[in-house]
């Protein structure tokens, strides 16, 4: 990993950004042209239903591409969830390295609560900051439930206040709309919940990393 000052403005800013912004600008442009299409898609359907002799091969093939599309782009959303996640724990361990120098020799595969802990004994306390339990306690179980299962974990299910078991993550409506409300939002569409999500993450990296060095 590339070695940062990160006592000075411009050396956290390298360190912090710009894998973020470039991997939230991919999604960010996946979503645009999947939403575009599924435009392109509706308003075709409503002229063809307009039609005076409306073709029911068009409407089929418009109804079949509108799911494909729709279904992408929950795919995109649960990517870049678990992404978001990743990023976390990869600036954490790479903090967590930085600040003790044994950590990486003594984590061969760290995870999040390693570097927490790690951070922790060099008086950096990730629990402080405002939105760990976001991170923690949502983004770490949506992870390990798109890698790890078929649908929503129970330690996911528990924290979003869903009582029944549901067989899917973002195919389930129910758990779109509690990930919504964990960041107080009523209502939105999935491209909205992923963008507020890499902010509250981003948010928590800078806390972590001024955190560690005040100074900056």
């Amino acid at each position: 990993m590339t070695e940062y000052d990160l006592r000075t403005e411009s050396g956290l800013a390298h360190y912090l950004l710009p894998n973020i912004h470039f991997e939230a600008q991919v999604f960010e442009e996946m979503f645009r042209s999947a939403e575009e299409r599924l435009k392109l898609l509706t308003n075709a359907y409503a002229e063809n239903r307009d039609a005076r002799y409306p073709d029911q091969r068009v409407e089929e093939a418009i109804v079949d591409e509108g799911a494909e599309i729709n279904a992408m782009r929950i795919d995109i959303a649960e990517i870049a969830l678990t992404a978001i996640f990743h990023w976390v724990e990869r600036r954490c361990n790479g903090l967590a390295s930085m600040k003790d120098s044994s950590f990486k020799s003594s984590n061969l595969r760290p995870h999040f609560q390693d570097s927490v802990m790690a951070l922790k004994k060099c008086g950096v306390y990730a629990k402080s900051i405002e939105q760990y339990e976001l991170i923690d306690s949502v983004l770490r179980p949506f992870a390990n439930s798109w890698k790890h299962n078929d649908g929503p974990n129970p330690q996911l299910l528990a924290v979003l206040g869903i009582a029944q078991e549901v067989p899917n993550l973002l195919d389930d409506h129910e758990v779109t709309k509690a990930l919504a409300r964990k960041i107080n939002l009523d209502a939105a569409s999935l491209s909205v919940i992923v963008s507020r999500y890499a902010r509250e993450a981003l948010n928590f990296l800078d806390s972590m990393y001024r955190l560690a060095y005040p100074q900056t």
